[in-house]
């Protein structure tokens, strides 16, 4: 049975004091602030339930529950709160079994009752999709196969090469960039944790990433106020933008779009060798940016260069990598 807990809230003296608590009833895991709770989602689970404080700055709980049903529908959701209205009701898309608002403060007593009432769903709902024919499979070890090792180890490199970046470039709201690299590989999550999913991405064909872009801004959009960072992921394979497009979501998809190239770039050749290789498509990610991110890689300035636009041709070191799902 799985009775690991994600608790999520931007308190550290409330997080440590429920780990005193609950230490022994349950796996848990803490993760300081909306943003560190998604990654956790996304990286560090899955989560037979997710306990999240409602009001936090930058990701608040409406948005990291609405990451959890996205990814595991089936994991239990509980949103601490002092307020329960009928407008937060509302905001909650499908307020199921699934889900349980608990009013703060709350005893260590009523906590545990609530998540033992949900992991026993989790258990029932994860028992019937393998179907009962099937031996059950622990879902730590279902969750540490290859392919989903190798999602995870794709969205931390972009994850550490856009904090890089955001150092460098002094972008403002640097969270939104760090959550758009991260959830651009969403649809790949999802993909891996749905076992019914058998949907392979083509990391050097053009129309399969551009369908893999797509179908994980789709799956942003549901989360709420997460549009800016769908947009980023929306036109990371577009060459040129329309006059409409603000200059951050610009910024952001040619962010992205440097970074996926570089990355599988890298799988069969050095840093620099990958820069070099990205030369002829400069203009495509921004040429200021792009010199920014070779003095990066390189360690050292690089001289800026006119080089020719060719949005179609990317000639590289061309390897098996398709993720299977």
């Amino acid at each position: 049975m799985n009775k690991r807990v994600l608790i999520v809230d931007d308190e550290l003296n409330l997080l440590r004091s429920l780990q005193r608590n609950l230490r022994g009833k349950f796996d848990l895991t803490i993760a300081e602030g909306g943003v560190a709770g998604m990654i956790q989602i996304l990286e560090g689970g899955p989560f037979g339930a997710i306990v999240s404080d409602l009001r936090m700055p930058e990701v608040d709980g409406l948005q990291v529950l609405g990451l959890a049903r996205i990814v595991v529908p089936d994991t239990f959701r509980v949103m601490l709160t002092g307020n329960v209205g009928s407008q937060l009701a509302l905001q909650i898309p499908n307020a199921t079994p699934w889900f349980q608002y608990v009013n703060k403060p709350c005893t260590t007593e009523s906590l545990c009752a609530v998540l033992n009432e949900g992991l026993d769903r989790y258990e029932m709902a994860t028992s019937a999709r393998r179907g009962k024919s099937q031996p059950l499979i622990d879902d730590s070890a279902q969750h540490v196969s290859g392919a989903t090792q190798a999602v995870i180890g794709r969205s931390q490199r972009i994850r550490q090469w856009v904090r890089r970046l955001e150092l460098v470039l002094k972008l403002n709201d640097t969270w939104q960039y760090e959550l758009a690299g991260m959830l651009s590989q969403l649809s790949r999550f999802v993909f891996v944790a749905d076992s019914k999913q058998h949907q392979q991405i083509d990391d050097h064909d053009e129309a399969s990433l551009r369908k893999h872009a797509e179908s994980s801004s789709r799956m942003i959009r549901e989360i709420p106020r997460f549009e800016q960072i769908a947009d980023m992921v929306a036109h990371q394979h577009t060459p040129e933008f329309e006059p409409a497009v603000p200059d951050y979501i610009r910024k952001g998809s040619r962010i992205l779009r440097m970074l996926m190239d570089f990355d599988v770039l890298t799988r069969a050749s050095s840093g620099i060798e990958a820069i070099n290789s990205m030369k002829e498509r400069s203009e495509w990610y921004g040429e200021s940016l792009f010199l920014s991110f070779s003095e990066l890689v390189s360690g050292e300035p690089m001289r800026r260069s006119h080089v020719p636009h060719h949005p179609h041709k990317f000639e590289a070191n061309k390897v098996s990598c398709s993720i299977t799902k």
